[in-house]
């Protein structure tokens, strides 16, 4: 029987991106999750998420005045755990702040002999006072990283940033863009352990907090260790078709731009610096759409974005099919669009952003964590011609 799933929320698509990948998100979270947080992104895409088939059971035991989200409950009772959720005030509108009302009603919610888990998202303040109450016998928090942060490498190379500092319990927050599965209990393994292995186990629930010991490894991290991914096969190969069709309909949208275009392409370039160009032919740039192809990902908006040329701005890539001349990180990728400056050699033209900018616009700490700029560009140095 499985121990317990629980995610901190957050697991829809960024404010700032489009619909597509929530109902996937969603449908991924109700997979695997036995409860899930109903948080701020939750809130900020709620008509999404009310209508999206497939969601994981939420939580919010601080919700009040929203008929729409009957689905989240005050609290979700498994085999083994009684579970509750609590979002700070600040981060949403709609939810009640900790007070000694609420904690009285937390602590008269009946658990036996499950254990009683609140996952929290919220300040230090709030935390406090909850942890104070006793009422909880573990608290799991979301990450406290500002939501625009970009995913690194530092929690992997340093576990102990996912505890918070100000818990006097040793809570332990999820880690930052659900990059990992944190562990917790008798799950808390010195040699991390495949999803499908943490999942399995019995007897009464462990939670009582422990000290990080000397090596030990608190999370399974979606990487090579991470087992289970069949069971997630047919949605990512859904998600995938999905990103195609809207792919395509963009590029119908986009092609009418090529007729204006200011991107010149890499062999107008290659004309006049000869050096350079031979530079970027030897360089992965030169080669950037054929790695997605390998991987099947050529008609996915986000991995183009940093494969091709200009393929979020108007006049730059639109497809394979129709602007094979502006597929790969090209010149223009880094020096702006040059065409007049083709037309007309003696044009002034000036970077649209600094080096460095340009670089960890896709070199950044996701796509790229061992980036560094000086070694990276000794990678492409091609000097100045002409």
């Amino acid at each position: 029987a499985a121990i317990g799933s629980f995610c901190a929320g957050n697991i829809v698509a960024p404010k700032d991106e489009g619909p597509l990948k929530t109902p996937f998100l969603l449908e991924g979270a109700a997979a695997v999750a036995d409860v899930c947080l109903f948080n701020e992104l939750e809130f900020g895409r709620s008509k999404e998420v009310v209508a999206a088939k497939a969601k994981p059971p939420f939580v919010l035991s601080n919700l009040k005045g929203r008929k729409d989200l009957a689905f989240v409950k005050d609290r979700v009772e498994t085999a083994r755990f009684v579970v509750l959720g609590y979002v700070s005030p600040g981060a949403v509108k709609d939810v009640e702040a900790v007070s000694a009302a609420a904690l009285k009603r937390w602590k008269a919610v009946k658990a036996g002999a499950k254990a009683k888990i609140l996952l929290f998202s919220g300040t230090d303040g709030d935390l406090a006072l909850i942890e104070g109450a006793g009422v909880f016998d573990a608290i799991v928090s979301g990450n406290t990283a500002p939501m625009a942060t970009i995913v690194g490498t530092q929690e992997k190379d340093d576990e102990s940033r996912l505890r918070r500092p100000a818990s006097k319990t040793g809570v332990m927050m999820v880690p930052l863009g659900g990059e990992g599965v944190l562990r917790g209990g008798k799950a808390r393994f010195a040699q991390a352990k495949s999803i499908g292995e943490l999942l399995q186990g019995g007897g009464k629930p462990d939670m009582a907090p422990k000290p990080l010991l000397g090596g030990e490894k608190l999370v399974t991290w979606l990487d090579t260790s991470f087992g289970g991914q069949e069971t997630l096969k047919d949605l990512f190969d859904r998600y995938n078709k999905a990103a195609s069709a809207q792919f395509a309909g963009a590029a119908a949208e986009r092609v009418k731009d090529l007729a204006a275009t200011h991107f010149a392409g890499e062999k107008a370039c290659a004309e006049c610096h000869p050096k350079a160009a031979a530079v970027w032919d030897q360089s992965k740039h030169a080669h950037a759409m054929a790695t997605l192809q390998e991987k099947k990902k050529e008609q996915d908006p986000e991995c183009v974005a940093c494969h091709a040329l200009g393929a979020t701005k108007k006049g730059g890539f639109v497809s394979l099919a129709a602007s094979p001349q502006f597929s790969n990180v090209q010149c223009e990728s880094c020096h702006g669009a040059r065409l007049a400056h083709a037309k007309d050699p003696t044009a002034k033209v000036q970077l649209e952003q600094a080096p460095s900018a340009i670089c960890t616009s896709c070199h950044n700490a996701q796509h790229s964590p061992a980036f560094k700029q000086d070694e990276y560009w000794k990678k492409i140095a091609h000097g100045k011609e002409g």
